[in-house]
């Protein structure tokens, strides 16, 4: 985990930061979370894909992983901002249909 957090790789979210001027702190600060956790969940390569996958799926080449990650974190970063929070009953409806569909079960 020390690799990830080192002092040079902290430019970057300076860097990104300045490419999203117009996102709040908020916003801005969720998303790089997100990206961060694509970058250590890659970097861990618990094999977790290959389950889901099948074994043939191949992730040991930085360079290709680099052809995905980086097109998929650049479009949440440039990702519209919705000014409203949806409110906690709409959140919570969003929440159960995404579980559901994650079961199969139909939302309550």
């Amino acid at each position: 985990m020390a690799e990830v957090y080192n002092n040079d790789f902290m430019v970057t979210p300076r860097a990104l930061r300045k490419s999203c001027p117009n996102l709040p702190d908020e916003v801005f600060f969720w998303r790089l979370l997100c990206v961060y956790g694509v970058m250590v969940y890659v970097q861990a390569d618990t094999g977790k894909i290959q389950t889901i996958a099948g074994t043939g799926f191949d992730t040991s080449r930085p360079d290709v992983a680099l052809e995905y990650i980086l097109p998929f974190v650049t479009a949440g970063m440039q990702a519209p901002h919705r000014a409203k929070r949806a409110s906690g009953r709409r959140r919570a409806k969003s929440i159960r249909k995404i579980r559901a569909t994650q079961t199969g079960a139909s939302p309550a």
